[in-house]
């Protein structure tokens, strides 16, 4: 007894969560709600059970709350988070951060798994074999959907253009879900890796439901995206979807506008550094400026009192010592003028690129103009409808038929009496 160290109620408690947490950190559970309580907007109560036993489940993050309209007692549903005591009562309860409601997704999320743990098992999903980005990219690919996630490119685009405007973005515009979209993805990365001028690829798109975005589950895309030679970023979905695509590429965003901040530089920042490059440059100059000044103003009290042997010694050191000087300025003015030249390149660039784009904005509204049927209807010309389609031949009408004239300002019904062929 002596020997043996005595613990406290609250300690025996606190190192019993510790251990529980550490055993089971990141674990999934199966059952049926219970008891499900909702407080303060925020958290969530409820009871995990099965046909033999009952575990306690809580929440105080919020994140479940955004099911509050989905999930009700009797659900069946997966948790995720992990396991500790609650230390005033010693009650261990697992404190969850994601829900999946088990309708038809149970078989799918089990799929998913299987897919997970073969992938982890072959490497797929190593740290230490991703790419990484070491310098600013010249050109990035995105692929996704123009009909299905537009907000997701817009978001991408704009993020991009306001960071760093210099870099090129190039669209493969491909399903993001249903029967072809592995196909389509998959080309798009083949597409993007045989284009030398690509640096970066991006896979995005917006959430969805489970069955959404089993595309980006596939076994295929996943080996694809490792395969790739070109670093792959992957924003699928919102913050809390985590795909197999997410797992396996170079690159994990949350979004598409945290994908771009993740590939980009801020050119705001990379100014400011470089003033703050300048500015410290040109201090380092003028202490050795002054040093050398130093050293010279004490050379020449010192060949009052020197030896013609010295005062030659002097000399010399004071030529060298001029030279120094002479060189270092001609760097800091050869890096000036460099760096100036290098900045209105860019801003010239820019300006060129945002004058390009301006210009075709305009052809591009011309073209959209010349097609609109309200310009015809302008200059006198009627569309004609029977049955709610347009009329192309008066072979098509015949006699007492009502037919819909519109023009530029209404339109009007009419019958038919005569033809003249």
């Amino acid at each position: 007894m002596d020997n043996e160290e005595i613990y406290t109620v609250k300690q025996i408690n606190k190192l019993s969560s510790q251990i529980l947490r550490e055993s089971f950190s990141n674990i999934y559970i199966k059952g049926e709600i219970s008891g499900l309580q909702f407080r303060s907007e925020k958290w969530t109560f409820f009871e995990l059970k099965d046909e033999t036993a009952i575990i306690k489940c809580v929440n105080f993050s919020g994140s479940i709350y955004k099911y509050k309209d989905l999930i009700k007692d009797g659900n069946e549903i997966i948790v995720s988070g992990y396991i500790n005591i609650y230390e005033k009562t010693g009650s261990y309860q697992c404190n969850i951060e994601d829900v999946i409601i088990l309708k038809d997704d149970g078989a799918l999320f089990l799929k998913i798994e299987e897919i997970k743990k073969r992938l982890y098992e072959e490497g797929l999903f190593d740290e230490e074999k991703k790419k990484k980005i070491t310098e600013i990219p010249r050109s990035i690919g995105v692929i996704t959907s123009l009909e299905k996630a537009s907000m997701a490119y817009k978001d991408f685009v704009k993020t991009i253009k306001t960071r760093f405007p210099l870099i090129d973005i190039y669209l493969y515009d491909a399903k993001v879900q249903g029967i072809d979209a592995e196909k389509d993805i998959i080309n798009g990365i083949k597409y993007f890796n045989d284009k030398k001028y690509i640096d970066i690829i991006v896979l995005t798109r917006g959430g969805g439901s489970i069955e959404d975005l089993m595309t980006f589950n596939s076994e295929l895309l996943a080996r694809e995206i490792y395969a790739s030679e070109k670093i792959i970023v992957s924003a699928v979905g919102h913050e809390g979807n985590i795909s197999i695509s997410d797992l396996v590429s170079d690159i994990h965003a949350f979004t598409p506008t945290h994908a771009a901040t993740l590939v980009s530089p801020d050119s705001k920042e990379l100014k400011k550094n470089l003033h703050f490059h300048l500015i410290n440059m040109n201090n380092n100059v003028k202490k050795e400026v002054d040093s050398m000044e130093y050293k010279i103003n004490y050379s020449f009290s010192s060949i009052k009192q020197s030896s013609l042997y010295k005062i030659n010694e002097e000399i010399q050191f004071l030529n060298e010592s001029f030279f120094k000087i002479k060189e270092k300025l001609n760097i800091l003015s050869n890096t000036r003028s460099i760096l100036n030249f290098k900045m209105k390149n860019m801003l010239s660039t820019f300006d060129n690129n945002k004058k390009v784009l301006s210009e075709d904005i305009k052809n591009r509204k011309k073209i959209i103009d010349s097609y609109n049927p309200l310009n015809l209807l302008s200059k006198g010309y009627s569309l004609i409808y029977k049955d709610n389609k347009i009329i192309k031949s008066i072979d098509t009408l015949n006699i007492n038929d009502i037919i819909k004239l519109s023009l530029i300002d209404g339109s009007f019904l009419s019958k038919i009496i005569k033809k003249d062929d």
